[in-house]
């Protein structure tokens, strides 16, 4: 299931018209969400991505809201959501430019924690307010974690710092030894 309107007069009605949708598709296994520079906030994201967790054959998560006002409440929410979610696999977020903070990044890190089948895990950052806990986190959640393969964090123009790369150097390492790739 797809939906794009980056920047179309689409706000929280219609997310929670699309979220209302989600929770009737109960073999849905792949989800995108792009609501790039669009009015969606906080409250209603997290109400659509509550209604995914609800999808128990959901195996892809591509969610992207640059350039919209959500925030850490939305990240928590999917760290809420997705809490035990065995079957999810690959995730996917881009909170370019939002108010994203290090509370957002370490609830990024709970649901890396709890997603036990997650092999793939993106998450574009850039002109957010994340710094090196985001990271500190996200790296901590990787050493735990024994599935995923592939691990993208973009930061740029955020005041991620040299402890915070230093410490994803040394959970992509760690997963060197265990095996997986960095």
């Amino acid at each position: 299931l797809v939906l794009r309107a980056q920047g179309a007069a689409f706000g929280d009605a219609g997310a929670a018209a699309f979220a209302a949708g989600i929770r009737e598709c109960g073999a849905l296994r792949e989800l995108e969400f792009d609501a790039e520079g669009t009015a969606v906030r906080d409250g209603c994201g997290a109400a659509l991505v509550e209604a995914a967790a609800r999808c128990p054959e959901l195996r892809r998560l591509q969610i992207s809201v640059a350039g919209t006002d959500i925030g850490n409440d939305f990240c928590s929410a999917m760290a809420n959501g997705f809490r035990d979610n065995a079957r999810l696999e690959a995730f996917a977020f881009d909170a370019t430019n939002t108010k994203v903070g290090d509370e957002g990044g370490q609830a990024m890190a709970r649901l890396i924690e709890s997603a036990f089948e997650l092999r793939s895990f993106a998450a574009n950052l850039s002109c957010s307010k994340v710094g090196s806990e985001t990271a500190i986190a996200l790296a901590g959640a990787l050493e735990g974690h024994n599935h995923v393969e592939s691990f993208t964090l973009r930061a740029s123009r955020t005041a991620l710092a040299d402890d915070g790369v230093a410490a994803l150097f040394a959970a992509a390492a760690s997963g060197r030894r265990r095996g997986v790739a960095p």
